[in-house]
């Protein structure tokens, strides 16, 4: 199966010299696991968990800000879900790793959710997502391939991988972490398109059809502005579209910001006038050159309105409250991608409940869409910086875009 050898140099081959710790002398009462503690070790942070807390060895009790039940209280903190998710917690007694968030466990009303029957699982499992990421060992085989099936084929074979640890990892159960499921089920869904050569993806044709049907958009070439000089954009629109699931509506028309001004400043004249702020020239009546290259294409977000630049086709977030706008997306692709990302999560959570897992979840989604569009998840410029799709992300369960 290509699984990487489990000793201490195989972490190493795996993970990186410096991206594994071992804890000699860990006082934990499970003998076989104090001795993988200490020969074999864990890696710092792979497959969206973080274990950097585990060479320290505090208990729950000694982080937690709330008193916890005696038996969750005892067992040691290793690390984290993703960067804010739940923590990972690992019992010295029996040698099984759970996760759960300390102030939710502090009651009594909640269990922690099992992650790996023991550490040589965590591991294992943790190595099998970093092949499946790297194209190696059993995952060699989808090096180069894309596409729906292909998508199926890899998420077998996660399934199996996590099987052959422990089959109870993949029952949806209050009691079993989704975390794996997440890693089965998501993962691969960066799989279904490729590079483009004129967009950033190529995607499969019919696959926003498939999953939108009648709440996908697609335009004939006469609706699209002629500002839109972008082929490759005026194509997609034509042969992919775009969808309008509930976070995002479409203008009937796509029109430039000039004509949306002029279309509605007699209606609405202090409205748009604000609207356009500093984007006059000194008439105050014309707008400037840079925005007659924008096509308003509809609504995103409460007071952002998704644009266009008719040259390249990037797509730019116009914010109403401060009239100016911000990268939204690389091109028309890649934003099309992350509307399918959310709706396969919309279809796949209801039956493997994976939003259980929201930190794994949206860490997730938020690897696959920066792999295909750096600009959509390009690292903050400052604490006012607003990224579009990782902050609807984030916001996804509270904004009921995966319901």
């Amino acid at each position: 199966m290509g699984a990487m050898r489990m000793t201490y140099e195989g972490l190493l081959e795996t993970f990186g010299v410096d991206a594994v710790v071992r804890v000699p002398g860990a006082g934990v009462a499970h003998e076989p696991t104090r001795r993988w503690l200490a020969e074999v070790g864990l890696p710092r942070e792979a497959a969206n968990l973080r274990l950097d807390s585990a060479g320290d060895m505090r208990t729950a009790a000694q982080v937690s800000p709330k008193a916890l039940p005696k038996e969750i209280g005892e067992m040691l903190v290793l690390g984290t879900v993703s960067e804010q998710g739940a923590t990972v917690l690992l019992d010295g007694t029996t040698g099984a790793v759970y996760e759960g968030y300390l102030g939710l466990l502090s009651n009594g009303g909640m269990e922690p959710e099992l992650l790996a029957s023991d550490l040589p699982s965590l591991v294992g499992l943790m190595a099998a997502v970093t092949r499946m990421h790297r194209d190696q060992g059993e995952f060699a085989r989808f090096a180069g391939r894309r596409g729906a099936a292909v998508v199926a084929e890899m998420t077998q074979a996660m399934l199996s991988v996590i099987r052959e640890h422990n089959p109870r990892l993949l029952d949806v159960s209050n009691g079993i972490s989704a975390h794996w499921r997440v890693a089965a089920y998501i993962s691969p869904l960066g799989r279904v398109a490729g590079p483009g050569e004129d967009l950033a993806l190529d995607l499969p044709r019919g696959l926003l059809a498939e999953a939108f049907d009648d709440d996908l958009r697609l335009y004939e070439d006469a609706d699209l502005p002629d500002v839109l000089t972008h082929e490759p954009t005026r194509r997609f629109l034509r042969e992919h579209g775009l969808a309008e699931p509930n976070y995002c509506m479409l203008d009937e028309l796509p029109q430039t910001l000039t004509d949306y001004f002029h279309s509605n400043r007699d209606a609405y004249p202090d409205l748009f006038t604000d609207y356009f702020r500093g984007h006059f020239v000194d008439d105050g009546e014309t707008l400037s050159e840079s925005v007659d290259n924008l096509i308003r294409l509809g609504s995103i977000a409460d007071e952002i309105d998704l644009v266009m630049e008719g040259a390249t086709g990037r797509l730019l977030g116009w914010f109403r409250p401060e009239g100016t706008h911000r990268p939204v997306s690389v091109d028309v692709s890649t934003a099309a991608f992350a509307q399918w990302l959310i709706r396969q999560v919309q279809l796949l959570d209801p039956v493997h409940d994976l939003i259980a897992a929201e930190a794994s979840l949206i860490a997730e989604l938020t690897r696959i869409l920066a792999a295909a569009d750096p600009v959509a998840c390009r690292p903050a410029g400052d604490e006012d910086d607003y990224r579009f799709w990782p902050e609807l992300l984030e916001d996804g369960s509270n904004a009921g875009i995966f319901a």
